[in-house]
């Protein structure tokens, strides 16, 4: 009889696995559907950010370097304006994808489609060991994949989501087990750091965020082992871990920086933070000035403001819909309750750990003096952790909770819906020119009249983008027509400078028509934007 019903529940056992993992197939086959959907329509256009990204890995899919002519540097250098330059880790995993998976221009975004989905998967494995719970596993991973910053991000080819992986293998090692500070092993505190560090390889924020963390590991160590009356010098120890697993992966990179110190002043003077005509003491001083500090302050509470986390978000249209926040609205009181519970009786070292991790994700913002989604995405991770949290709680201790907390389920899917619908179908349309407008199928067009022309003129490009060489490079890679055409601004049509040329491309000015663009000249061919309207022109005579 008891043979009988071990057996019956074992097959019970095997039974609700095998539906869980049906279950978790079909979850994560909806989400690479969804991430996956459009990439070449949504967002528009390549930004310029992609399009340097992308050149540089190709290049090294091609040959190993970068367009600067070096072998597997620390950071990438930009080609136009003397940029600071972009982190080596999206331009080497994009190689990868061009040489294993996909090679036409969108593979950049792809590859950021395959990072989001790592995060996901990530998120999984965090939530289910913070919980202790398949269920809520789940639920947290869903939830991320929800959310509208990183939804956004996963499907741009930039660095932001390539963060977070490193946050969450952080995470996910320094919070494994509640009793390590008395007499664990030293090796996860020092991974853990390790994997934190590895994140200035991934996101140039991160330069900020990454040493504001490793404070944070070092910091509840510490509260954690005087709480528990560790020896002082296990204290010391697990410090000396931590920081060296730290300084250890962020080696390279360091060394890197202070042999190309003109980089540091480049990215301080792209962000505004310093003044280059200053010392270093001068700039710290002017940093903690009673005015300053304020500001910043202020833009730091700013970042929690709720226009920002639940309704609009922050920024313009490259980092936002305008139709949701960082957080889907129905986030907000599971995120509070969270909170709550997280700081209540029941906290522990986890918890504060979550708790650290999303008070502390818009320093950036602060740093940099100005409110934006990307710079404070780590807040996704801790808010979907906090937001699960309180559902759990909503769920289990309020009066009428099951129904409060399926409520406010249905209030996050129904947002989703209206946020994924605007986003494939009005969104396009209302951010076209903040995306640089079709200037890759401009400059292909030209290509091809100026071919089937002979190539024997100098045609004349009259655009706007100063970035025209850098999407020259990935749309017209074996030609050399950019290097012959002429370069100008556009004005209100043709100047009489022109009266030479027999080709032109041309961009159109707000509200000016077709027929006003290269007045008594033949208009070859018209590139158009999403809704219709006319971008470009391509005139000869």
């Amino acid at each position: 009889m008891n043979l009988e019903k071990t057996d019956n529940l074992v097959s019970l056992v095997r039974l609700r696995l095998a539906v869980a993992g049906v279950l978790g197939l079909l979850l994560l086959a909806i989400v690479v559907v969804v991430y996956g959907t459009a990439l070449d329509r949504v967002p528009p256009h390549l930004a310029h950010d992609e399009v340097v990204i992308e050149v540089n890995a190709r290049n090294v899919a091609k040959n190993g370097l970068g367009l600067e002519a070096k072998r597997f540097p620390a950071v990438f250098g930009d080609s136009a304006l003397g940029m600071p330059g972009g982190e080596s880790l999206t331009t080497y995993w994009t190689a990868f994808v061009i040489k294993t998976l996909w090679e036409d221009e969108f593979a950049i975004r792809r590859a950021s489609v395959l990072v989001g989905l790592l995060n996901v998967a990530l998120m999984f494995l965090v939530a289910r060991r913070y919980f202790d719970n398949l269920a809520a596993g789940a639920f947290a991973a869903v939830l991320l994949a929800m959310t509208p910053v990183h939804f956004f991000y996963s499907r741009v080819g930039v660095e932001v989501v390539y963060l977070l992986p490193f946050f969450l293998g952080w995470f996910l090692l320094f919070t494994r087990d509640e009793h390590f500070v008395e007499d664990g092993p030293l090796w996860p505190i020092a991974v853990a750091t390790f994997l934190l560090a590895l994140s200035l390889y991934a996101y140039k924020n991160a330069i900020i965020l990454a040493p504001t963390y490793l404070c944070v590991t070092i910091a509840l160590v510490a509260w954690q082992a005087r709480a528990s009356g560790v020896p002082s010098r296990r204290i010391w120890v697990m410090t000396a871990a931590a920081v060296g697993g730290f300084v250890l992966a962020a080696a390279p990179f360091a060394i890197d920086v202070i042999s190309h110190s003109d980089r540091v002043a480049r990215l301080s003077n792209a962000y505004g933070v310093g003044d280059p005509k200053l010392s270093l003491f001068q700039n710290v001083r002017d940093f903690v000035r009673y005015q300053n500090l304020g500001a910043r302050l202020g833009i730091y509470f700013d970042s929690f403001n709720p226009t920002h986390l639940f309704f609009f978000g922050a920024g313009g249209w490259t980092d936002s819909t305008r139709q949701a926040g960082l957080f889907l609205v129905g986030a907000a009181v599971p995120i509070g309750v969270g909170l709550y519970a997280s700081l209540g009786p029941a906290r522990s070292f986890s918890r504060l750990v979550v708790v650290a991790g999303f008070l502390l994700a818009p320093i950036s913002n602060a740093v940099l003096n100005e409110v934006t989604l990307r710079r404070m995405i780590p807040m996704a991770v801790f808010g979907v952790l906090l937001a699960t949290e309180g559902w759990r709680f909503i769920s289990a201790r309020w009066r009428q909770g099951q129904l409060i907390a399926v409520t406010l389920v249905i209030v996050t899917l129904v947002h989703f819906r209206l946020y994924y619908r605007d986003y494939l179908v009005e969104y396009p349309l209302n951010s076209y020119r903040a995306w640089e407008l079709n200037l890759g199928e401009a400059l292909q067009r030209l290509a091809e009249r100026h071919e089937q022309r002979g190539q024997n003129e100098r045609p004349v490009i009259f655009v706007r983008n100063q970035f025209v060489n850098d999407y020259a490079r990935l749309y017209l890679p074996e030609s050399d027509l950019i290097q012959q055409a002429e370069h100008r601004k556009p004005s209100q049509g043709l100047p009489e400078t022109t009266d030479g040329a027999r080709l032109v491309l041309r961009q159109l000015l707000l509200d000016e028509q077709v027929s006003d663009a290269c007045p008594s000249w033949q208009v070859s061919a018209i590139v158009r934007e999403p809704h219709g309207a006319p971008s470009f022109v391509i005139c000869e005579r």
